[in-house]
């Protein structure tokens, strides 16, 4: 099997990129093929210590930064993270670098955390710090409310203070659905 090497100097967590385009929208230098500036799946660790993965955005989506996503581990392609994720037990979580959107004819690419501090992710107005986070209706948002056969657990995220406006800073450990309510 080939390996293959890329670049990730420079890369802008906070940035949405569109195929063939560099962080400012404008096509991006040396690239033969438009595509993304880098392979989905590519990994690459914070100064902060905090662990990215690079991915597309799925058919029809509309993300803002800070919310809360799943990744196919197939091609990793994100969608936001909802109620109906909870048939999805296993699935990776990650939190979006930055806001984007696609259609079903055009695509754009952002990084997902998964490890490490977040000092600013979407949750419910009720969530609690250091409470077992679910799905919540808000797409996007997890919270620490449960309701048995709609929800699921998100293990792997610990929030370290109550959300104040639908935000709170969380640790993240490589969160995953784990069990269904």
């Amino acid at each position: 099997m080939a390996s293959y090497a890329q670049s990730l100097e420079g890369g802008a967590f906070a940035t949405a990129y569109g195929a063939g385009t560099g962080s400012t929208g404008t096509p991006a230098p040396m690239l033969d093929v438009p595509g993304p500036p880098h392979l989905p799946g590519a990994v690459a660790l914070g100064t902060d210590g905090g662990l990215w993965v690079f991915c597309k955005l799925a058919a029809s989506q509309t993300i803002a930064a800070g919310d809360y996503v799943y990744v196919s581990s197939v091609n990793f392609e994100v969608t936001s993270l909802a109620n109906a994720a909870k048939a999805l037990l296993g699935a990776l979580v990650g939190v979006a670098g930055a806001a984007a959107t696609s259609s079903t004819t055009s695509y754009q690419y952002i990084w997902v955390q998964r490890a490490g501090y977040n000092a600013s992710t979407n949750v419910t107005t009720a969530a609690t710090a250091n409470t077992v986070m679910h799905t919540s209706a808000s797409g996007g948002r997890i919270g620490t409310a449960s309701t048995g056969g709609t929800t699921a657990a998100v293990s792997g995220v610990v929030a370290i203070s109550a959300a104040a406006s639908n935000v709170a800073p969380v640790w993240l450990n490589y969160p995953v659905i784990s069990t269904a309510d």
